[in-house]
C-alpha cells in the first residue's frame, strides 16, 4: 500500500480491520473513539471515490476473511497449542492472506484501479 495513494481495496481492507478492532475494544471495555474516527475517515475516503454496488459482496467477504484471520492469529498465540493446531492455523493464515489479497485486487478492479503489485512466492 502506498502511504500517499492507497487503493480503494486497501482502504476497505483497513476499514474492515478497524471495525473488528472497534468490536474487540467494545467487548474489552476500552475506549474506541480514535478507531471510530478512523472508520469515519476511511468511509469518507471511499465515498469520495464513489461506491459501486458490486463491491459490497467483496467487502463482506473481506470482513469475514479478516475475522477468521484474527481468530487464527489468536489461536497461534495461545500458550497451550498442539503442533497439529499450530500447523493448521499457520496454513490457514497463509491461505486466508492469499484470499484477502485476491479480494483487495477484485475490489480495486470494481473501482477501476489496475493492479499495482502482487507478492511472488518461492516454489
Amino acid at each position: 500500500m502506498s502511504l500517499l495513494k492507497p487503493t480503494p481495496g486497501e482502504v476497505l481492507d483497513r476499514l474492515s480491520i478497524v471495525r473488528l478492532k472497534i468490536a474487540a475494544y467494545t467487548r474489552a471495555g476500552k475506549d474506541s473513539k480514535a478507531l471510530e474516527q478512523e472508520a469515519i475517515d476511511l468511509a469518507e475516503y471511499i465515498g469520495e471515490h464513489g461506491t459501486p454496488h458490486e463491491f459490497s459482496h467483496l467487502f463482506e467477504g473481506l470482513i469475514q476473511n479478516n475475522k477468521r484471520l484474527w481468530e487464527l492469529e489468536d489461536q497461534v498465540r495461545r500458550v497451550e497449542i498442539t503442533k497439529e493446531e499450530l500447523c493448521y492455523a499457520a496454513k490457514g493464515i497463509c491461505l486466508l492472506n492469499d484470499d484477502r489479497n485476491r479480494l483487495i485486487r477484485e475490489m480495486d478492479k470494481v473501482f477501476g484501479v489496475k493492479p499495482q503489485e502482487e507478492k511472488i512466492y518461492s516454489k
